[in-house]
């Protein structure tokens, strides 16, 4: 083996590594995206969802005593 061939071999060994870790990093930055993509569609839904179901609340003891004493006087 002559040293232009192992410098070859070491060059391909790191344009791997490099090729590996944006690999990764390509992964990493897809995850995060879907990620918060997926919360923020989450978000937007149940935020509409909520907004158009209004739930009637039934007035407590003390709020019926009020209502009451409105109506007498």
């Amino acid at each position: 083996m002559s040293c232009s061939s192992c410098n070859r071999v070491l060059t391909i060994n790191e344009d791997e590594r490099t090729l590996n870790n944006m690999t990764l990093t390509h992964g990493i930055y897809f995850l995060l995206f879907t990620t918060t993509l997926v919360i923020s569609i989450l978000v937007v839904v149940l935020s509409l969802v909520n907004r158009e179901k209004k739930v009637e609340v039934e007035p407590n003891e003390a709020e019926k005593s009020l209502e009451r004493l409105k109506y007498k006087n």
